[in-house]
């Protein structure tokens, strides 16, 4: 294994660093903009091999709006109207997903260029990225030291560990924002992906894509025996309508370590999942329209995002599981992704 650096653009005259990682097969690369994985390619000779949603700057990384490969939080998903309570005190936070709050706002922890440091083990490298996400910043309670540690493995296991402690007693659920496409080609939809979960539960939404609090069972729904995620884009539930497709939360199996997979049967290609989360949003990309500046179309349908959690706007349901983080308890979590092709 090996491991290089490369200036990948700048923004406000800082410069953003590309970490590119070879395994003796495949190469998996990341930014130090958001703390985010920027390409894996499932056959390190082939440049088009890559089966996660990129693009070229950090521009377009912004403008897309679709947070592509990056750490997203304090809180990831949506908080409804930007409201909770905490300690018996009500906060208003920024609403910057029409009335409701998204992904720790504006100013949020995937517009910042974090501090890197790399890590060389036997077997493995270890990008450690490091970040300070301050109350005066995202008006959440607390300044919070938060660490993101990716590691690749010459086995094409790439780890996620999140590492935080806070000043304040205050809301943290972070994730990763990763779509993949296992066509290998933005512009062939997902619809032939499958994916299989152990458990076929799910948090019902409304149509500002918040949860309504309820958990749901339904056939587009059950993904227990590998199910077909073209089901629920073309629209044959009541649930799928909402959205056009998937942007649900689903409910993990009730035990530790939490198992799933997404494959792609025509390029035999598969992601295997664990994780200690207890939700993944399966969000099948049904508002994504974009072309880049060097004129990359990215369509609907053309990735899914597996982003472990606890589910969204759990401090206003308390059914949802608990995302409060006390002040100088220490926060971990780990999500596992092993690329099998």
């Amino acid at each position: 294994m090996n491991i290089t650096e490369k200036k990948f653009d700048e923004l406000h005259g800082n410069k953003i660093t590309e970490y590119i990682i070879e395994t003796d097969n495949m190469i998996f690369s990341f930014i130090d903009f958001g703390a985010r994985v920027h390409k894996i390619l499932t056959n390190k000779l082939d440049v088009e091999s890559n089966i996660i949603l990129s693009v070229n700057t950090a521009k377009d990384y912004i403008n897309s709006g679709g947070y592509f490969g990056a750490t997203v939080g304090r809180v990831a998903g949506r908080i409804d109207k930007g409201k909770f309570v905490l300690n018996d005190q009500s906060y208003q936070l920024e609403c910057n997903d029409g009335n409701n709050h998204l992904h720790g706002g504006t100013n949020a922890i995937d517009k910042k260029i974090w501090s890197t440091e790399i890590i060389h083990r036997e077997n493995a490298i270890t990008l450690k990225f490091n970040i300070n996400i301050y109350e005066a910043d995202d008006h959440y309670p607390g300044d919070i030291q938060f660490e993101v540690h990716h590691t690749i493995t010459n086995d094409n296991t790439w780890t996620i560990e999140y590492f935080a402690i806070s000043s304040k007693d205050t809301l943290f659920n972070p994730t990763n924002h990763v779509y993949f496409n296992l066509n290998q080609d933005y512009t062939k939809k997902i619809d032939n992906h499958y994916l299989t979960l152990n458990h076929n539960e799910f948090a019902e939404i409304n149509e500002q894509l918040i949860p309504t609090g309820k958990i749901k069972t339904s056939d587009n729904f059950n993904f227990k025996n590998k199910n077909s995620l073209s089901n629920g884009i073309n629209n044959q539930d009541q649930d799928n309508k909402l959205v056009n497709g998937y942007d649900h939360p689903f409910i993990l199996e009730k035990k530790k370590e939490k198992t799933f997979t997404l494959e792609n049967e025509l390029n035999n290609i598969k992601v295997e999942v664990v994780t200690d989360r207890e939700c993944v949003v399966v969000y099948t990309s049904n508002m994504l329209d974009y072309t880049t500046q060097d004129k990359i179309q990215f369509v609907q349908y053309g990735g899914v995002t597996l982003e472990t959690q606890m589910l969204p706007d759990a401090i206003n349901h308390c059914n949802f599981g608990n995302i409060i983080l006390k002040k100088d308890e220490k926060f971990y979590s780990k999500t596992i992704y092993k690329i099998i092709n």
